[in-house]
């Protein structure tokens, strides 16, 4: 699809049509749990609706990442005051070119840039999304922390929080760069929400973006290593230390107990007829089933 945009065999507004009509296709996994001795073998099959970028499974599975991230921003040492900052928000553009091009190369040019910002004002942690413009070009949003570097904060004519050094961060970008300064923690978390993540929630704000990383193959979003370490803190401190687990497998049966079971995949179904194969007494809504066989 990527060659029939640039040869122009399909509009970008026929790239979001099929997108659109992509997403909106409920389509399920359907994986089949084998176990038992020969003379009494024994199948279980189960169903889980795939996450596509911008579907409830999606949507639901960004929000908790969020809530991780703003609470670990709390953690991370965010620094603002009216004089000094250790945290940006930058925006980097895309000069005009081809725009399969300017997608394919988007990850390496941020790289890039990390590396620069890196070696010049040390270690650093950061929130990362690409997002489409109208035209269809990528260009960056981030949120950036820095561990060791802080920045000479003043007030534009606008009212907006920028810094003095705007010019030395800008040269390690060769397109046009923005740069602000967070008001406050709350203001950081916010800007993650509005512009980190706003792809993940609003069809109106995020579904061209969508529909380009879904054509490019791009993650939508990124998590440096020093939130994804608290983020896996967190998430741990959220479950009793002191309780006793085992390890379970995907009907909830303790894993030791099957040693000799194997799960096999058998496909992607659409999730209408993998509903008409759902086991009763299970609730409507769900995204994981137990089902009666296997769809046709």
């Amino acid at each position: 699809m990527q060659y029939q945009l640039e040869a122009n065999l399909i509009s970008y507004d026929e790239v979001q049509e099929l997108y659109q009509a992509w997403v909106n296709q409920d389509e399920g996994l359907v994986l089949q749990l084998q176990y038992g001795p020969e003379h009494n073998f024994m199948k279980r099959t189960i169903a889980v609706k795939c996450a596509k970028r911008g579907n409830d499974v999606y949507r639901y599975r960004v929000n908790n990442r969020l809530k991780l991230l703003s609470e670990a921003l709390d953690l991370i040492g965010v620094k603002i005051s009216d004089e000094k900052t250790n945290t940006l928000f930058i925006t980097l553009t895309t000069s005009p070119s081809n725009i399969r091009e300017a997608w394919e190369n988007i990850g390496k040019r941020w790289n890039r840039f990390l590396s620069a910002l890196h070696k010049r004002y040390g270690p650093l942690d950061h929130v990362r999304a690409w997002e489409s413009t109208e035209r269809g070009y990528p260009h960056v949003h981030a949120e950036i922390i820095f561990h060791e570097a802080e920045f000479h904060v003043f007030k534009d004519k606008n009212g907006r929080l920028r810094i003095q050094e705007k010019d030395e961060i800008a040269e390690l970008w060769d397109s046009f760069v923005d740069v602000q300064v967070p008001k406050d923690v709350q203001s950081a978390k916010n800007y993650i929400l509005k512009e980190i993540f706003k792809h993940g929630f609003s069809f109106e704000l995020g579904s061209k973006t969508l529909a380009m990383l879904w054509v490019f193959r791009k993650r939508a979003f990124s998590i440096s290593r020093g939130f994804n370490q608290i983020m896996h803190r967190l998430d741990i401190a959220m479950h009793n230390s002191n309780q006793k687990t085992r390890a379970l497998d995907l009907f909830g049966l303790p894993i030791d107990d099957l040693a000799d079971a194997k799960w096999v995949f058998v496909g992607v179904f659409s999730w209408h007829k993998i509903l008409d194969l759902v086991k009763p007494n299970q609730k409507s809504g769900l995204w994981a089933y137990e089902l009666r066989g296997l769809p046709a």
